[in-house]
């Protein structure tokens, strides 16, 4: 519900159009969304995972934590930074929403670590 709410409400025309019609079929999976960090837990606006743009793709680089569902799921969420923290006006400033393909990504560049914790 969380998740899919991300995308429904401030997804462009055409990612809603690329993945929510897939996902309304059962095509593909979204589940998973990357937000806490293991240095800065839920607070997000301290993130340390950073997006800086290369061309037309973002190289993103970090860390998150207790993303339970991307074993079961075709993409994921990440929240990171854009800009800086010492850069921006408000602490809520700078900081983007990714849509990643975790079938892409796992592998080359991604890696899920599953860790024990229940």
């Amino acid at each position: 519900m969380y998740v899919m709410n991300v995308l429904a409400r401030h997804g462009s025309d055409v990612q809603k159009r690329d993945y929510l019609t897939k996902i309304a079929a059962g095509e593909l999976r979204l589940q998973s969304m990357a937000v806490t960090e293991p240095a800065t837990g839920t607070d997000t606006t301290k993130l340390k995972t950073i997006a800086v743009r290369r061309g037309d793709r973002y190289v993103v680089n970090g860390q998150k934590g207790l993303d339970f569902a991307s074993p079961h799921s075709d993409l994921l969420l990440l929240l990171a930074r854009t800009t800086p923290l010492t850069e921006v006006r408000a602490k809520t400033d700078g900081m983007s929403v990714f849509i990643v393909d975790l079938r892409e990504a796992i592998g080359k560049g991604m890696t899920l670590r599953s860790i024990p914790t229940w």
